[in-house]
């Protein structure tokens, strides 16, 4: 099966479970806009966490193309609370791996792909050695 996130512009659903470091879980709603431009690819999330109040994090990667016959690419973004953050995409059969490092922290994720319009998106973040949260959602792509 060919991947369909990431390598192809489209427009991705997001819909899980946050947990925070305490344990504590919430519903997530949030989307994923894929865009690709001759030099670079973009990755607009955006995650709505369903606390009181609600919480509401967005990022944009900075994506280099993943060329023909390639499996990694590197990223930047910008986040809270990382700030300036740059990270690798792997492509494992399946799934795509991705990992980024700061001084402060560690960001893990994987993205699994269910059918070609169905990742099971898995990750946490790290702060200081500490799990700051982690989540687990469904992306659907949108019609």
């Amino acid at each position: 099966m060919k991947h369909t996130y990431l390598l192809f512009p489209g427009t991705w659903h997001a819909k899980g479970a946050f947990r925070d470091n305490n344990g504590n879980s919430y519903p997530v709603t949030g989307s994923s806009i894929i865009t690709h431009e001759r030099r670079i690819w973009y990755n607009r999330s955006a995650m709505l966490i369903h606390t009181t109040p609600l919480t509401d994090i967005e990022c944009l990667y900075e994506i280099t193309p993943i060329e023909p016959g390639d499996c990694a690419t590197t990223w930047t973004a910008e986040t809270l609370p990382m700030g300036r953050i740059s990270g690798n995409f792997a492509i494992v059969d399946n799934t795509i791996l991705s990992s980024a490092y700061t001084p402060q922290g560690a960001n893990i994720e994987t993205l699994r792909q269910l059918d070609e319009n169905t990742y099971e998106n898995r990750g946490a973040l790290f702060m200081n050695g500490q799990l700051l949260s982690a989540w687990d959602v469904i992306l659907t792509k949108a019609d």
